[in-house]
């Protein structure tokens, strides 16, 4: 069975987020088998047999898992540089992606556009 990119449930999310964090290869630049192309290829198609679901679809998931969990970060420093204790934007899988911030870098924003 193949489940599309929407048909995402919680506890397929959930599941993904413990496999991923199990595979230090898949997001710790410093693990011997980062730079490993055919071990990372071997470790999603493992997920997708395990979730049921295609490569692709593992790729995309982690890839919106990393990058709201960027935004969200973004956001909390943001609220800190303000001076804002605002938490609405408490994200559900935030508690479960804390083995991602060692490897989380938040660079300042830059713009190209001169200002004369």
């Amino acid at each position: 069975m193949s489940l599309k990119n929407h048909e995402w449930n919680k506890e397929k999310t959930e599941a993904l987020v413990r496999l991923y964090q199990q595979n230090q290869c898949l997001y710790d630049p410093s693990h011997y088998l980062y730079r490993d192309r055919s071990e990372r290829k071997k470790t999603i198609s493992y997920f997708a047999d395990v979730l049921q679901t295609t490569e692709y679809s593992i790729t995309s998931k982690i890839k919106n898992i990393r990058s709201q969990l960027w935004r969200e970060r973004w956001k909390e420093q943001d609220r800190e540089l303000n001076g804002t204790t605002d938490d609405r934007t408490k994200w559900w899988l935030k508690d479960s992606l804390q083995f991602l911030e060692p490897f989380l870098v938040l660079k300042p924003s830059t713009c190209g556009l001169q200002v004369a």
